[in-house]
């Protein structure tokens, strides 16, 4: 499988929602992406499906703006662009999402969300290799994962609640990348080309008087392949299993502190978890911790903030492969706000920042990039409106 050891670039790029986008909904954002146990609003369809027993009627709509900053440094070995010492990406990602939840009765009640679960959008001033500078190619990626999770959540009566529910997932790529089987651009030619993939998900959540519990699991998302970019991945891009387990503890009776953990399990695909040389992208399992506040100011003002820190999952051996989307950056931080305008209107809006890391390619699996460096951060801010009916 050497034939196609950097020819990956990361379509994976946003897959990490919990990295590049760490939220779906505004509340959530507001909270980096935790609250499994302290559900805010009906985007907790995806996040933890057992919490929205006695939520209410509700829709809630969003868009996400993310503002990703990366540079590559190059190498001094032979495969990196020879021409330029640097290129950079300055991208501007819009995510639309729509989550609804309506009770049936007091003890159970359905949920449906339609997201975007990750994108990533690279467009570098210079090409990634020397051949992709002489031909203009070897610098673009688009890619695009939506999910519609369609959910149902029933309360037992010792206070015990459980969720669940399958997940549709539609996907979308176009890129240039170059491929060393030819040495040339990959034969999709910057086309889109379309995957579609089929998944499920499990949740618990109990509350007490002043603490909760939430556990959500999500499966794998089985994904057929993309035909056009078969010379680019030899294996389908599946999304690991996740689990998220976290807390929720009142300090007071208006101010709530929650902590996450969050682990995606990487290495049981072989798309993202094999080597680079192996036909995959060398991707290591992803533990992500989160915590956050939780205040509710009055009857109309609530105000959020949190924090995520996770050991990115691309390390120094596959820095280079993983170049178009560069999935490094480890520590969020974040703040927003809710206002109940009157009974059936709520607006909402939420700040994240992503803080610039940067990771060199140490050549342990493609010796000619040695040296190589990515430089990334992002900014990212959502708003969002809700109905209650």
């Amino acid at each position: 499988m050497k034939k196609y050891y950097f020819a990956f670039a990361a379509f994976l790029g946003s897959a990490l929602h919990a990295t590049v986008a760490l939220s779906t909904g505004t509340n959530q954002a507001a909270l980096a992406g935790g609250g499994v146990a302290a559900p805010q609003d009906s985007t907790w369809v995806k996040l933890n499906p057992a919490s929205i027993v006695g939520m209410g009627n509700r829709v809630d709509l969003s868009l996400e703006y993310l503002r990703p900053q990366n540079e590559i440094e190059m190498g001094s070995g032979g495969l990196p662009n020879a021409f330029e010492s640097s290129v950079d990406d300055t991208g501007n990602l819009f995510f639309p999402h729509f989550s609804m939840v309506e009770q049936l009765d007091d003890q159970s009640a359905y949920g449906v969300a339609l997201f975007v679960n990750s994108g990533y959008s690279s467009d570098y001033s210079g090409a990634r290799s020397t051949p992709g500078h002489l031909g203009d190619y070897d610098r673009r990626l688009e890619y695009s994962s939506y999910k519609l999770s369609l959910v149902y959540a029933h309360e037992f009566n010792n206070g015990w609640r459980v969720g669940f529910g399958p997940n549709l997932s539609y996907a979308r790529v176009k890129t240039d990348m170059l491929t060393l089987t030819t040495g040339q651009q990959t034969r999709g030619n910057n086309e889109w080309d379309d995957s579609f993939g089929v998944g499920f998900q499990l949740a618990v959540h109990r509350e007490w008087d002043r603490f909760a519990f939430g556990m959500s699991y999500t499966s794998r998302v089985w994904f057929s392949e993309f035909g056009k970019y078969e010379d680019v991945t030899t294996h389908p891009l599946d999304m690991p299993n996740i689990l998220q387990t976290g807390i929720a503890y009142k300090l007071r009776d208006n101010l709530t502190w929650t902590f996450d953990w969050q682990y995606l399990n990487w290495s049981s695909v072989k798309a993202s978890g094999n080597d680079v040389t192996d036909g995959g992208f060398g991707w290591s399992n992803h533990n992500i911790f989160k915590t956050g506040l939780i205040w509710a100011v009055d009857e109309q003002w609530t105000l959020r903030g949190g924090y995520s820190w996770g050991e990115a999952p691309i390390d120094s051996e596959a820095l280079f492969a993983n170049a178009f989307a560069p999935i490094i950056i480890e520590h969020y931080l974040s703040a927003g706000f809710s206002y109940r305008v009157n009974e059936k209107w709520e607006i909402a809006g939420a700040y994240i920042h992503g803080f610039e890391n940067s990771v060199t390619d140490n050549g342990g699996q493609i010796p000619l990039a040695e040296g190589t460096e990515v430089t990334s951060s992002v900014d990212i801010v959502n708003i969002g409106l809700t109905y209650y009916f």
